[in-house]
Order: C-alpha cells, then structure tokens, then sequence
C-alpha cells in the first residue's frame, strides 16, 4: 500500500496584523501497476494456466492546517488554507495487441485498484477585532483499471477464460472548515470539490475459444463525501 501524506501548518501574528497560510499539495501523476503480455511476446506455455495480476492500493492525504494559536491579540487577523489532492492511477492486467499465446490451459487477467482519499483546508485566524479567514478543499482523482485482452491472432483456452477489473474508490472526503474569532468582524468563506473520473474496463478485442466457462467482469465503487 502506498501512503501518499501532505500536511502544511500556518501561524503568524504581531500585536497589530496577523497574516498566516497554509497550502498542501499533494500531486501524483502516473501512478502505475501493470501486468503485461507484451505487444512482441510468443508464448506456448504447453498446457500451463497463465495468470495475470495487477494491483493498486493508494491513500492519498492532503491537509492545510492553522496554527494552535494563543491569545488572538492583534487586531487584525487574516488566515488562508488550502488543500489540494491531485492523482491519476493505472492499473492494468493486458496481454497487448499482437500478442500470441498457445498451449494454456486457463487464462486470467485480473486487476484490483483500491483508492482513499482525505483533503482538509481548516482555517483558524484569531483576531482581537477582526477575523478573515478563506478555506478552499479540491479533490481531482482520476483512475483507470483495465482488464484486456488485445487484437491479435484467436486464442485457443483448453478450460477458463476470467478477464475482471475491480475499481473500489474506498473513501473521499473533502472538507473546508473554519471558526471565525473576531470579538467585533468575522468573515470566513469555505469553498469544496471534488472530481473524480473513474474508468473502469473488462474487454477482449479477438477472438477467443474456450472450452470451459468465459468470464468477462468490470466493477466499480465509489464513496464520496463533501
């Protein structure tokens, strides 16, 4: 499993203006898992199962936190958080276009990609008179999970054929917040989104003869919360 964490923390004041920030990002591009027939492969495997695998296990964290501040004595406090949590994934159990595989018994290419992701701006700018405080939580995910079979010359399976891609987008939150202190102004704004675009596939592009049963299954699964 891979724990993908950033966490910013902002804190400054004066006895008259307090201005104060925190931006985590929190950015991965191309995060891959792939198990491969290549595109130039011949194989004969002379009766053997051929067995294809690939997983994703991902938990993306990306926090934008304030200071555990004091007394909030300046007169003017002006506090910021920003949370971003950018990521694109593949996972992908292929044999490739072209590929020639004779002489298997069973087949299988199946991929499995789990995702979590959290992203928090808090913001918390204390102020003897007066508090501004944005707050701004953004989720951009994109995930692919591919099970395929390419073109190619048929395929001749003595038993099973199971091509399963299995998406599961575990837990999304995002979440801006904030606690306005000023004892005379209080001005907060808090702005959340997410998008997500999950993709999720089980195909064949040749044909295939197979003397047991054929399975092709694509399943996704998403859990969001704003």
């Amino acid at each position: 499993k891979s724990d993908l964490k950033t966490e910013a923390v902002s804190g400054a004041g004066s006895s008259m203006v307090g201005v104060a920030g925190a931006l985590a990002l929190n950015r991965i591009q191309n995060h891959q898992n792939q198990a491969l027939i290549k595109d130039d492969a011949s194989l004969n495997v002379d009766g053997a199962n051929v067995h294809l695998k690939a997983e994703t296990d991902v938990n993306h964290v990306a926090k934008a936190l304030p200071k555990k501040a004091g007394d909030g004595s300046a007169q003017l406090g002006i506090g910021a958080s920003v949370a971003v949590n950018n990521g694109t994934s593949t996972t992908r159990a292929e044999m490739e276009d072209g590929a020639s595989l004779t002489g298997a018994k069973d087949l299988s290419l199946k991929d499995a990609s789990e995702t979590d992701w959290e992203t928090l701006a808090e913001s918390g700018a204390i102020a003897g008179e007066v508090s501004l405080n944005p707050m701004v939580a953004l989720t951009f995910g994109d995930s692919q999970t591919i099970a395929r079979v390419g073109t190619g010359e048929a395929l001749n399976i003595a038993e099973g054929l199971v091509v399963d891609a299995d998406h599961r987008n575990n837990r999304t939150e995002t979440t801006a917040k904030g606690d306005m202190a000023g004892s005379e102004v209080g001005i907060g704004t808090s702005f959340a989104m997410v998008d997500m675009n999950d993709e999720t596939t089980a195909t064949t592009a040749r044909s295939i003869t197979a003397k047991g049963n054929a399975t092709l299954k694509a399943t996704s699964k998403t859990d969001t919360n704003t």
